[in-house]
């Protein structure tokens, strides 16, 4: 199979259950944090480094929407991103993802060099549904 048959379409389903399909940038990419700790000791040289595993994967995504209702559909898409839950990533590459978004939502809407299209520039971190759900129960029963 060719890598071009490998990639799809990206959506987004808020925590409403609304999902909202987007194009988006063709520069992906992935963050996958490791989790380590560094113990130092006196009269020893260098470090003994523990892996302790891996932390949520990060994905930085452009998201693009074009033609006469661009602005329209770009602030659905934000509302969806600041909805509070857990939401599901539609990657293009790497699948569903249950994420909530992270960090700061950019939007652009250039009027000259890009009418008729608005980016919305977010980082869905993924996350860990079952333990966040029982967190979640626990703190509402106190």
């Amino acid at each position: 199979m060719a890598w071009q048959d490998e990639i799809g379409g990206a959506s987004y389903t808020a925590p409403s259950g609304k999902k909202i399909e987007f194009n988006y940038d063709s520069s992906l990419n992935r963050k996958t944090p490791l989790k380590t700790a560094e113990n130092t000791f006196p009269d020893v040289d260098g470090a003994e480094i523990q892996p302790l595993g891996l932390g949520g994967k990060k994905f930085p995504m452009i998201a693009i929407f074009s033609g006469g209702d661009c602005l329209t559909l770009a602030s659905e898409f934000e509302d969806a991103l600041c909805e509070r839950g857990v939401g599901v990533l539609e990657h293009p590459i790497y699948g569903k993802i249950n994420v909530v978004p992270t960090g700061d939502i950019e939007r652009s809407d250039d009027l000259v060099s890009s009418l008729n299209e608005s980016r919305v520039k977010v980082t869905f971190a993924e996350t860990i549904t079952s333990r966040s759900e029982e967190r979640f129960s626990r703190n509402a029963e106190t």
